[in-house]
């Protein structure tokens, strides 16, 4: 049988070698899936189909007990009272991953912590995927309803796991604010978000900002919507940096330039006492911006402004330019034996 392609994860519950064409589509789709087991689950199969985890069991079956685990961080998830739910089914057994995993609930049995998965989540470069070792977690939502009157957090839990398996698109889990120059008085501020996997905000990050080359490692606080972290006592220069989630290791980075001190950055406002008394000594008046056209009457009207045309004459004596004399009197001494020449004196 074939299904929607469309789908963008599938919950597989108690599978079997009937399973076998199901897992080899979803896998040449790359889709994600939410494996459901219990007393019924062939895992002989289940260990034979897929390599992230292996699960060897015996016929005993056991009754496993929800325990929050408060470290999980892969996405944000709260305990809704999973120490009041019944507890799911299995056949005992021991559980051995070979991908990278999260716990969300670990088992609970006669009250003692076995730090074994109950149910968790899995994941490499190409997929995600879920995994719940036990039967009729029908029974959390009604024991749910019985203690709240209300699906609703409940039905919120599970969404948030089935919206981890439905994203695909990798997101910046870091996204920074800041600028790329500041001048040396200047405070800098870079401001973060940071993102869970299903990339929504993450209020409980623990981020810190590393300035390369220095030994400053700054935190970054909590304001609103946004971490923010102040550097200060830098000194001019070309600096990189990286912030970094301490808890699940994402980073990311940039790089700033810090200038020189700038007297003009430094003070953004006129002295405007100073100014007066400069105008008063110098029988000057001050003038604001909204008074730009009594200025310009005034210089308009000021004699002290009025155009002056001033004209040089420059006499020069023409025995100065004795060459231009010698060429006069050559031509005149040429012309007159010229005409002796010809008879016409």
């Amino acid at each position: 049988d074939t299904f929607d392609v469309d789908n963008d994860a599938f919950i597989l519950y108690q599978p079997n070698t009937r399973f076998e064409s199901v897992f080899k589509e979803i896998s040449e789709m790359k889709k994600n899936y939410f494996i459901i087991t219990g007393t019924q689950t062939d895992w002989n199969f289940i260990n034979k189909i897929q390599d992230d985890f292996q699960y060897n069991t015996s016929q005993t079956t056991e009754k496993y007990f929800p325990l929050f685990n408060s470290k999980f961080s892969t996405f944000f998830v709260e305990d809704i009272g999973f120490s009041e739910f019944p507890p799911l089914e299995n056949l005992f057994g021991n559980i051995k991953f070979s991908t990278p995993f999260q716990t969300i609930l670990s088992n609970k049995v006669n009250g003692i912590d076995l730090k074994t998965p109950l149910l968790a989540v899995y994941s490499n470069k190409e997929k995600r995927n879920a995994v719940l070792f036990g039967e009729n977690i029908w029974k959390w939502r009604s024991a749910y309803y019985s203690i709240n009157r209300s699906f609703d957090s409940f039905d919120q839990f599970v969404n948030s796991i089935m919206q981890y398996l439905s994203v695909h698109s990798r997101k910046i889990p870091i996204e920074l604010d800041y600028k790329s120059f500041y001048h040396a008085n200047q405070q800098i501020k870079i401001n973060v978000k940071a993102y869970d996997s299903n990339f929504n905000f993450d209020s409980n990050a623990e981020l810190e900002l590393q300035i390369k080359d220095t030994k400053q490692n700054i935190p970054f606080v909590l304001t609103g919507s946004n971490y923010e972290a102040i550097i200060s006592d830098l000194k001019s220069g070309d600096y990189n940096f990286t912030v970094k989630n301490i808890k699940n290791g994402k980073q990311t980075g940039g790089s700033f330039t810090v200038g020189e001190f700038s007297v003009e950055q430094e003070l953004t406002y006129s002295n405007k006492e100073d100014l007066n008394a400069i105008a008063n000594l110098s029988n000057g008046r001050s003038f604001y911006p909204d008074r730009t056209d009594k200025l310009i009457d005034l210089l308009m009207n000021d004699e002290k402004f009025v155009s002056i045309q001033k004209e040089n004459k420059i006499k020069v004596s023409l025995i100065d330019w004795k060459w231009l004399l010698g060429l006069i009197i050559l031509s005149l001494a040429l012309e007159w034996f010229i005409r002796k020449y010809r008879g016409l004196v």
